[in-house]
This record gives C-alpha cells, structure tokens and sequence, in this order.
C-alpha cells in the first residue's frame, strides 16, 4: 500500500513536527510506502525520515524545475517527475492507495480539495485521512458538516472514507482496514 501525504516543506512547532516523524515511522513500521513531493526539509522532511527509519519505501512525484535537486529528500527510492503541479496531483493520485493530510498551508488545502471533488464525483476510491493535530482543521470538519447538512456538496455520502483525527496510530489502523479492503 503506498500512502500520499500532503503537507508542507516549511517548519512547523516541535509538536506537529514530531507527530508527522511518528506518522512516518508508523507508515514505514507497517511495511506501507509514502509517495509525496519529495521535499528535503520541513514537515514532510520529517514524514519521510520516519519512514526511512524503518527501511519504507519512498516515492517522490515532483514537477521539474531548475532547482529541483536542491530540494529534495536525498534517500527517495523513486523519483517520478511531471511537467508542472497539476501533473503532478494527477500522478500521486495514481500512484497512491490511500490520501493523509497534515495540518499545513493554502497548497495543501488545494490538493485537498482536488481529492475531495474527485471523491464528489465517483472518482476517487481512496480513503482520506485529514489529521487533525492542535485543531488545526476543526473548523473544516464544521465546514464540510454544515455544507452536507445544506445537501451543497454530496461527498460526505461516503464519509467512513474521510476520517479526521488527531490520533496517528488510529489513523494507521484505519490505513490498516483500507489495505484489507484493497485486497
């Protein structure tokens, strides 16, 4: 099973920083593969040492730019380049079995989104997992609650497949039902 987790390459507190190294190690440890963009610093730095930590394998899917080398996480065992970002959401979502999204910034919100659209309309099968540590996306959960409750959106019809939580190991047993599932 590989495991595409949308974060950031920026810093975050020691708190949300260690937790996205624990989902790593938890993705490696379990014998999952992570796909992302292969950034070499920051949040998803962390993800990606966690599951190297426990010899996982790594996909990266990035767009080719000048400085794309510079950037990246030097132990990635599969390096997938696109032509630009919206070739690139399109190949993670390819090459992935499963979606986790860490608290983060306005990018992350879009390939969010994306795979909550793609979900709406039947062509998404993969579960989401938005993880929800400090609260950081309570007011989503409300939001997308709210949005199902005035029938706006019709996603939310297949909400066991969207799980927020602030418990990564729960999260990874959720991963766990998702890989049975796929078998």
């Amino acid at each position: 099973m590989n495991i595409c987790v949308f974060g950031s390459a920026k810093e975050f507190n020691s708190s949300i920083m260690a937790e996205a190294r624990k989902l790593g190690r938890l993705i490696g440890s379990m014998g999952y593969g992570l796909t992302y963009g292969g950034f070499g610093e920051g949040l998803l730095s962390e993800v990606a040492k966690g599951v190297k930590e426990y010899g996982g394998y790594i996909t990266t899917v990035a767009p080719q730019t000048p400085r794309l080398n510079n950037t990246l996480f030097q132990e990635i065992d599969e390096l997938i380049l696109s032509e630009d970002k919206r070739k690139r959401k399109e190949l993670q979502e390819k090459n992935s079995d499963m979606f986790v999204v860490l608290p983060t910034g306005i990018g992350v919100l879009d390939e969010l989104f994306e795979i909550l659209v793609l979900k709406s309309y039947g062509e998404l099968k993969q579960r989401i997992v938005i993880v929800n540590i400090e609260n950081m996306y309570d007011n989503l959960k409300v939001l997308l609650q709210d949005m199902d409750a005035m029938e706006y959106c019709d996603f939310v019809d297949s909400v066991d497949r969207i799980l927020f939580s602030g418990n990564q190991q729960f999260c990874l047993l959720y991963t766990s039902d998702a890989a049975d599932e796929a078998r």
